[in-house]
């Protein structure tokens, strides 16, 4: 029923008389609103769409909990209609709790149909009692005849577990609980949120009142729902969708808010060798070995390899693995450049790689003996940066008997072993002497890519004087020795024995040391910052579109299995 204003009065005139009224139209924004904000709630939901494979690095939410200003049935309980007679309803607004009620009224949206709230009833634990704590009537064919209630009579506040109010309307039960309010005058209280109707992720029990127990001043916190919705997923085998559905409750309604602040998710997929989720790799030598990862259409970008390395490794490591690449002329006929040796030529290079080590166990070389074979061994040096100086006590190799080379160019490297291993000390700059003691080989100079790159290499007798390569030799600054130490790194400063990098981004890798029951580590590109800073790579490597190829640089000779190999991509 709506009155129409016609003074500035406290209440309204009809014919002569002025009446107070349950609300009072004529004053408006002091005893009367245009119409109630009737937007608590007693749950907020909102849903994040996921997949069982998704990685969930950081989820968090930012909570509101403020006093609303009413709150429509339907969001304050469970709405039922209970009898229907002479134009008016009953309906029941169960709470399934206890609530303090102290108002009801009408919010806006319902128009052309004729509404009015009769009566308000409370639950009084065996009934509804007999007292009308809110009153219209709603039996008057007008307001000129209708006996009216005194605003402080309609004034309650009672605590009860389900109303009983008497609606005159021709208005649907969803209708009238839209477009009916209650006043809860209780605060937001024991606030929870729960992931998918599971048991509370989160939970903020007592009342929410600004500056307290973890509320701000405008009584919102910040929840974090990683660790729950990481619990839901993760599963790199299954990429199945998920959507979690994330409630906010609160034990009383109010002006509940629920909005996402972080949201960092990528997704995971294990890789497959045929039918096995595991590979095992050979290293007869050190050096590079590259594993083909295939990926499924869907991943766009990689961000992350993650795998299981396992193996029982030996306690040698061998530097450096890899290169340098052979010295070829520039001639145009492509040839390599050779230190030729025999009898009467050695030749020796400064031992740079053997640093990280406090034994030397051997050392490899790339020799090519001559038609009639050779034998060939290293003697330990010290030196100085000219040259070596002093042949070091019990460090000479066992001599090794070299076959001719074979027709092919291939690039050889010959194992010189110490008869035991021999101590090395880092104050000292030590030198690897390659003595032949029958026929001739030649020894494969390598190409650095700069000159303070290069590994010293000197010519000269078995016993010296040694010197340096004569300079005639085109781009010859960038020219020395390819050699690689065996030894045994300190247990204070060990030296892993494979490095894992992607191919195409050499630039980033990681040191992993495989152990018989495994170890799990971790490839991420340039720029990575664990946890916040995730760079991707492009998902078409070298073996084709939809793949990244995985290296293992050994340095090591030894069996290893790789296993459980997850990718972290990005759709």
């Amino acid at each position: 029923m709506a009155i129409k204003a016609t003074g500035t009065g406290g209440g309204v005139t009809t014919s002569g008389v002025t009446v107070d009224r349950a609300y009072e139209y004529y004053k408006q924004d002091v005893t009367w609103l245009k119409w109630a904000s009737a937007d608590g709630v007693a749950s907020r939901t909102l849903t994040q769409a996921l997949a069982h494979n998704a990685l969930v690095r950081k989820f968090t939410v930012r909570v509101g909990a403020q006093r609303a200003d009413g709150t429509t049935l339907d969001n304050s309980g469970q709405v039922r209609l209970q009898t229907e007679a002479g134009g008016s309803k009953i309906i029941v607004v169960d709470f399934g709790m206890l609530r303090t009620v102290s108002g009801v009224g009408r919010v806006g949206g319902l128009t052309g149909v004729d509404f009015r709230i009769c009566s308000l009833r409370a639950f009084r634990g065996d009934g509804f009692g007999n007292t009308d704590l809110y009153f219209e009537d709603c039996d008057a064919p007008d307001i000129d005849a209708e006996a009216v209630r005194s605003a402080e009579s309609n004034a309650f506040e009672t605590r009860t577990d389900k109303v009983r109010l008497k609606i005159k309307t021709s208005a649907t039960l969803p209708q009238i609980a839209a477009a009916v309010y209650l006043q809860f005058p209780d605060l937001p209280t024991d606030l929870d949120l729960r992931i998918n109707g599971g048991s509370p992720a989160w939970s903020a029990p007592g009342v929410a009142q600004p500056n307290t127990r973890g509320w701000d001043a405008t009584t919102h916190q910040l929840v974090d729902l990683t660790a729950a919705l990481q619990a839901l997923t993760g599963d790199a085998r299954d990429a199945s969708a998920l959507d979690a559905s994330i409630s906010l409750g609160s034990r009383v309604p109010g002006l509940l808010s629920l909005e996402l602040v972080t949201v960092d998710i990528a997704y995971l997929t294990r890789i497959a060798f045929g039918d096995s989720e595991d590979t095992t790799l050979v290293f007869d030598q050190e050096g590079e070995y590259d594993v083909v990862l295939p990926l499924p259409t869907w991943v766009a970008k990689v961000q992350e390899v993650r795998f299981t390395l396992a193996g029982t490794v030996p306690s040698e490591r061998i530097l450096q693995p890899v290169g340098p690449p052979r010295a070829l002329q520039s001639g145009g006929s492509g040839a390599a450049y050779d230190l030729m040796l025999d009898v009467d030529h050695a030749g020796s290079a400064r031992l740079d790689a053997a640093l990280p080590f406090t034994e030397l166990v051997g050392v490899r070389l790339p020799l090519r003996a001559g038609v009639d074979g050779a034998e060939v061994r290293v003697v330990l040096y010290q030196g100085n940066a000219d040259g070596p100086t002093l042949p070091v006590a019990a460090g000479t190799s066992t001599p090794v008997d070299m076959p001719p080379a074979a027709a092919a160019d291939d690039d050889v490297w010959t194992t010189f072993p110490m008869p035991k291993p021999v101590k090395l000390d880092h104050k000292l700059t030590y030198w690897a002497v390659v003595v032949i003691g029958r026929g001739g080989a030649s020894w494969s100079l390598g190409s650095f890519s700069s000159p303070s790159a290069v590994v010293p290499i000197r010519r000269g007798s078995a016993t010296g004087p040694w010197h340096p390569l004569p300079n005639v030799i085109v781009d010859g600054s960038n020219l020395g020795a390819r050699i690689r130490v065996v030894g045994k790194a300190p247990p204070t400063a060990p030296v892993a024995p494979v490095m894992v990098s992607v191919v195409g981004h050499a630039d980033a890798h990681v040191a992993v040391t495989p152990t018989p029951k495994g170890v799990v580590g971790t490839w991420l590109p340039t720029g990575a910052v664990v946890g916040t800073v995730h760079p991707a790579i492009t998902a078409s490597g070298v073996a084709g579109p939809h793949t990244v190829t995985l290296r293992l640089t050994s340095r090591m000779k030894g069996t290893v299995k790789l296993s459980a190999v997850d990718i972290v991509a990005i759709k």
